[in-house]
């Protein structure tokens, strides 16, 4: 039974040690890394890819598929990505799919960075103009005859030399990669200058894309036997037959993900903004500051990195302390439509619209404007019933009324009469009526009242409440 024992037990650990090995020789087996990057390019990204490719390098892959579909994003983060991509000693192949996808402003960098471009059929990439220059430089390839009219207008428009940097700057930038890996440098520089598109078809043919592919196995098969400049020499890539692998991101990236989503920012700064108006109103609550605290944090680190207007961001703090003090200064409503136009005004204003796919959609705009509203009418209602009920009792006539005992009459005490609190005195042969004790007005004399015990039965409308 020992034996049996023993030998059952050493079986397992030998099966357990195999298994571990398959899995690691598996692991190791050669593939196609793809990694899929849907929407702008921001921080996150970056740190996505950067994870991903290490990982699949480690992995044994023989190339990087980056899967793209973006309106364009972050100057800086567009950099660090292209900056992995020269370095890498996996070639990449920039991949513009599924049908309808795009590889617009950074995404056309990124291509022309990749050892490959390859694209599916309804795709289109370009507009690579830096976006606060579009407007300037659309006209610069336009009305050549006036030449000199051109190029004043040029000037007023671009307004300084900083601006003229920025475009020469990107234009050499493109015209780099297109020249490092032999593709169309000047329809490169015209992507940059006029903000000039390609579909698919087009770009195959005026050797921007290397080739069309509908699927990934039609991309490694037209891969295959292609000779790529890497960073040190060129290579020959073998890519016919690979097993394709997906690298998703790790919790870590969707996390980054969605705190560096300009929506979800802009939430953030609005919670945090009255979490700490709410705790500054009552000292002590600790969760309305502890949770303000947290997501004003949060908030800050997304706006640092994502481009904001300062005046944008200013708006929205007043605007939502100004509702807040419609609380507590008796405005009519002013005060607190004010504070909801600015908040309206400011998020409008918040990002600058500089890059692609950063904004804040309309919907969300409303949706905290009406918002405001509502909490600005709920304070003034309050503030009105709460004003009704507050005036002196000496205003009005409530004899005949119904009410409760709130205070023991004997015979003086207090009673509730629709709400409001009065001083009274019993009358009648019971001069001692207890607390909750229903109650009839018999008489007034300014503020104070003469009252009566009676049945509930007998209560008539205008009881106490």
């Amino acid at each position: 039974m020992i034996k049996w024992f023993r030998c059952s037990y050493l079986l397992l650990i030998i099966s357990g040690l195999a298994l571990l090995t398959f899995s690691q020789l598996q692991a190791s087996q050669p593939h196609a890394a793809r990694m899929q990057v849907e929407g702008p390019i921001t921080p996150a990204t970056t740190d996505y890819l950067r994870r991903s490719m290490q990982n699949a390098a480690e992995q044994n892959a023989q190339v990087h598929i980056i899967q793209i579909d973006t309106p364009g994003g972050l100057v800086s983060s567009t950099r660090d990505i292209i900056s992995l991509i020269l370095e890498s000693e996996v070639p990449v192949i920039t991949w513009v799919a599924p049908d309808g996808a795009r590889a617009a402003s950074a995404g056309t960098y990124i291509a022309f960075a990749s050892h490959v471009v390859a694209m599916a059929p309804a795709t289109h990439l370009g507009a690579a103009t830096p976006v606060q220059m579009s407007a300037d430089v659309s006209e610069q390839h336009t009305q050549e005859e006036q030449e000199r009219d051109q190029e004043r207008e040029l000037e007023r428009r671009d307004g300084s030399a900083m601006e003229r940097k920025v475009l020469n700057d990107a234009i050499a930038y493109i015209r780099n990669l297109a020249e490092r890996h032999g593709r169309n440098a000047d329809w490169a520089e015209e992507a940059v200058r006029d903000a000039a598109t390609l579909t698919a078809r087009e770009a195959e043919e005026m050797n921007v894309a290397d080739f069309l592919a509908s699927s990934v196995e039609s991309l490694l098969h037209q891969a295959d036997g292609r000779e790529v400049v890497m960073s040190e020499g060129t290579q020959v890539l073998a890519t016919e037959g690979l097993s394709v692998r997906d690298y998703d991101a790790d919790w870590r990236n969707q996390i980054l993900s969605v705190i560096t989503n300009p929506q979800f920012a802009y939430l953030l700064l609005l919670v945090g903004v009255y979490g700490i108006i709410f705790e500054l109103m009552s000292p002590g609550a600790l969760f309305p500051g502890i949770t303000g605290v947290i997501c004003l944090l949060l908030a800050a680190f997304s706006l640092q990195i994502l481009p904001i207007n300062v005046v944008g961001l200013l708006l929205i703090i007043v605007g939502a302390i100004l509702i807040v003090v419609e609380a507590f200064v008796p405005s009519f409503g002013v005060i607190g439509v004010g504070g909801v136009i600015a908040l309206v005004a400011g998020s409008l204003m918040l990002y600058d619209g500089t890059v692609p796919g950063v904004e804040l959609p309309m919907n969300i705009i409303i949706s905290v404007a009406i918002l405001g509203l509502l909490s600005v009418a709920f304070i003034v209602l309050v503030m009105a019933r709460d004003a009704w009920r507050n005036r002196k009792p000496s205003d009005r006539d409530v004899k005949g009324l119904s009410g409760q005992v709130v205070e023991n009459l004997n015979p003086q005490g207090q009673v509730r009469i629709d709400g409001q609190i009065w001083s009274a005195t019993a009358v009648g042969d019971k001069r001692l009526i207890t607390h909750g004790k229903p109650i009839r007005v018999v008489d007034q004399q300014g503020s104070m009242l003469f009252v009566e015990w009676i049945d509930k039965t007998e209560q008539r409308p205008g009881t106490a409440r």
